[in-house]
């Protein structure tokens, strides 16, 4: 029985939509939006989507083997969004379950994703996860970064670490080339091309060129980057350095990626995880009181508050662009 005295009574003020990304396989994602599923349905209509086109396996963190329609039949035989949404068993979660068994579906197309996207923000839930695959393909930091709230998951390990780094600068990039895209300001987006190949330079560099091609520009740009505030998370604590660790990637994004990185916890190693996976037992259910349980409520509530209290971007009203910048070569100075 999952603990219900979490802070989620009644429904949001809107839909929310959660993304659990990261740039590296392994690191526990299904995991975590399984878990963060069982625990925010206690209160709330949730429903998660497997949304990991090539290798897809959120069902067997929920403990479902038989799956009686998956993505495939929404993306290929034209059934809505809602038909293919499985009743886990689970309080009041939702399972839209992934498929690898179209060839090719990992490569999605423009218009299916297109009607993915719009049928996602119609489902009839309080909160909608979507659990992304690995990589930095245009299909998952594309997922990543329309979320109300994109979740990073890394592990304490150098290459998770800069895996991490490099999906958070490649969502960054794609958030701003869009946003360009979307006001027609098409002249500037060679700019932000260039920065995509230039894997060491900062997006505080690309404002600043940006900034001498068109300041107001820039200043929609810093606008846009202060709305977008993803969460970060270490799975697989072993030792308090490792939650050290994530705090310390937090501050180096907004150094040199110009974003707020929200560090919202740390989950303790536990080898019961695998044994779950195996047994097809939900984590949650299973050990509802285990230290990583904690841990996963914990950082429910941060995530939650983090979603309540997103900022509206308003073009031309909020320039937060010049007092970031101002931050940012006091830090440097």
């Amino acid at each position: 029985m999952l603990d219900s005295a979490c802070p989620f009574t009644g429904a949001p003020e809107k839909r929310l939509l959660w993304a659990v990304g990261g740039g590296k396989g392994g690191t526990g994602k299904s995991f975590v939006s399984a878990n963060l599923g069982l625990q925010l349905s206690a209160d709330l209509d949730v429903t998660i989507i497997d949304a990991d086109l090539g290798s897809p396996n959120l069902h067997t963190f929920l403990g479902i083997k038989n799956r009686e329609v998956t993505l495939a039949d929404f993306l290929y035989r034209r059934l809505q969004l809602e038909q293919v949404a499985l009743h886990t068993g689970h309080s009041q979660l939702r399972l839209i379950s992934g498929s690898n068994e179209s060839l090719g579906i990992g490569d999605l197309e423009h218009f299916r994703k297109k009607r993915l996207l719009r049928q996602i923000h119609e489902l009839r839930s309080s909160m909608t996860i979507l659990d992304l695959g690995a990589g930095t393909s245009f299909n998952c930091i594309d997922f990543f970064i329309l979320a109300d709230t994109g979740i990073l998951v890394i592990n304490p390990d150098p290459a998770s670490v800069e895996n991490a780094y490099q999906f958070i600068r490649a969502a960054i990039l794609r958030l701003l080339e869009n946003t360009l895209r979307k006001y027609r300001l098409g002249h500037l987006v060679e700019l932000v091309l260039q920065s995509r190949r230039e894997a060491r330079s900062s997006i505080w560099d690309l404002l600043d060129m940006v900034d001498k091609e068109d300041s107001t520009s820039a200043q929609l740009l810093g606008s846009v980057l202060e709305q977008f505030s993803p969460g970060l998370i270490v799975n697989k604590v072993r030792k308090d350095d490792d939650i050290v660790l994530g705090r310390c990637i937090a501050d180096v994004v907004t150094k040199f990626l110009a974003v707020r990185l929200n560090f919202v916890g740390g989950i303790p190693f536990d080898e019961e995880v695998d044994l779950c996976l195996t047994r097809f037992d939900p984590y949650l259910v299973k050990h509802p009181h285990s230290q990583a349980a904690c841990a996963l409520k914990l950082i429910a509530e941060r995530l939650m508050a983090i979603s309540q209290a997103r900022p509206r971007f308003v073009p031309g009203v909020d320039l937060p662009y010049e007092e970031g910048r101002r931050a940012q070569l006091l830090r440097t100075s």
